[in-house]
């Protein structure tokens, strides 16, 4: 027997894990976005430790895809078995444009370690 506020109380432990899991999204796309800019620093001067954070900012994008690739898929799953559920609904959204988000900065990683490296 289910009880009354049962489905309320997985909205907001759904609602937690969200918050929860997007923040650390964030804090990885940050990370990779402060490396990129920090190897500027560097670019001239010592080229491996440019070529370092360039590829440190690749990996920290590559962690920040996979758990963005994992939350939305969690939330695909939630909305199957909850499908009239409006603000997971945004979530989704949300999620989805943070995937264009990250092929905007692995583009501009992969441009600079590609233009100062490999084309030299």
């Amino acid at each position: 027997m289910n009880k009354p506020n049962e489905g309320n109380e997985i909205k907001s432990k759904f609602d937690m894990y969200f918050h929860s899991a997007f923040r650390n999204v964030g804090l990885f796309t940050s990370l990779s976005f402060g490396a990129l800019a920090y190897s500027r620093v560097y670019r001239g001067k010592t080229p491996l430790y440019d070529a370092i954070l360039i590829s440190i900012s690749l990996l920290f994008l590559l962690l920040s895809f996979t758990m963005n690739y994992i939350l939305n898929g969690d939330i695909k799953q939630y909305l199957e078995h909850n499908p009239d559920q409006e603000k997971e609904n945004i979530y989704l959204m949300i999620t989805n444009t943070v995937f264009v988000i990250h092929g905007v900065l692995v583009s501009l990683g992969l441009g600079t370690l590609t233009i100062n490296y490999l084309i030299r």
